[in-house]
């Protein structure tokens, strides 16, 4: 699926990644296997989902020993889970009304042990963009609160040597929500036509995270610190749609929507997970109040080079995004009777 894996020499001991089902926690652990700098990956999946999980099953095959975990307890069996843990990726964990809540018990683990004196947070922008707001607001907005929390939460740790927070800007991998109605209806629908973003690519993030973990120096030259990771240009939906129908040899049309029915879109698509959804939708409230159009060099400067952009993204991923040949023969029959 991804490749073999890359074979380097090890010298990190143990790294507890969570939430490795999710398409996010599965690119942290991903990227930390590959680099191969830690004697072991430990990935946490909670047990109901860990049986249907491909992403679950990929990581295993690369060599990580995946941890069955309950993050809805402050006690449970965390001693033993994370038991000479030197690192830990948190990503935090994916239940729409209690994130927070289940995120600081694996946090409060992580501090209680010995070992473990390395911790990068996953957040994201959204939780610098919304944290001097009111305690209600925009019901999509709220998500970005709980991860605003997770962040306070980790500035209060007391044993932690190194911590950095990664504020992820919005995700490519994102865009595969819309994979269906681009792909079946030749649309490319957002919440605005002006506002703008700045994509960035999961891969580069987990690459950020490796680098960070794998060096004692370059984890102690940046903690404390709040990276916000972006990618390097900011874009507008119409323009979005112009990479991707020169990417993809299509004929993709913009589509500016409301808010209530981008969810009615995204809510038709079940391979959506309901926190990523929840995610998706409160980085499209920002993106129609102009909050997004935020771009930073910390990715860059943390990974040596400029971040993947949009067009490689879609290149990589053409038969996700590209329209059926049906959608477009009928764009194009369309557009010779509008000449006519």
């Amino acid at each position: 699926m991804f490749g073999s894996t890359t074979t380097t020499s090890t010298t990190r001991g143990k790294v507890f990644v969570t939430e490795g089902d999710a398409w996010v926690g599965f690119y942290a652990a991903y990227s930390l296997i590959k680099q191969g700098q830690f004697t072991k990956v430990l990935v946490g999946v909670r047990k109901d989902r860990r049986r249907d999980s491909d992403l679950i099953q990929q990581l295993e095959s690369m060599g990580a020993e995946i941890v069955e975990y309950d993050p809805t307890s402050a006690t449970g069996n965390w001693a033993q889970h994370l038991a000479g843990v030197t690192s830990m990726v948190l990503v935090p964990i994916h239940d729409v009304n209690k994130m927070a809540e289940y995120s600081i018990n694996v946090l409060k683990a992580a501090d209680r042990e010995q070992a473990c004196k390395h911790l990068v947070l996953w957040s994201c922008l959204g939780a610098g963009l919304v944290q001097g707001g009111p305690a209600g607001g925009q019901k999509d907005e709220a998500i970005f609160r709980q991860f605003y929390e997770i962040e306070q939460a980790v500035r209060g740790c007391q044993q932690l040597d190194q911590w950095v927070t990664l504020r992820l800007g919005f995700l490519m991998q994102q865009f595969f929500a819309l994979s269906n109605v681009m792909q079946n209806r030749g649309l490319f629908p957002l919440t605005s036509k002006t506002g703008k973003l700045a994509p960035v690519n999961l891969k580069d993030i987990g690459h950020a995270t490796a680098t960070l973990l794998a060096d004692p120096n370059t984890i102690k030259k940046h903690h404390g610190q709040t990276l916000i990771l972006t990618g390097t240009h900011a874009v507008s939906g119409p323009q979005l749609v112009e990479i991707a129908n020169q990417t993809l040899d299509a004929q993709i049309q913009f589509q500016e929507v409301s808010v209530d029915q981008m969810r009615e879109i995204l809510g038709k698509n079940d391979k959506v997970d309901e926190a990523d959804l929840c995610i998706f939708m409160g980085y499209l409230c920002l993106l129609k109040a102009n909050k997004l159009d935020v771009v930073t060099k910390d990715l860059t400067n943390l990974i040596g080079r400029e971040p993947a952009d949009i067009k490689t993204f879609f290149k990589e991923n053409r038969d996700s995004f590209r329209p059926h040949r049906s959608h477009m023969d009928a764009r194009v029959l369309r557009e010779v009777a509008r000449s006519q």
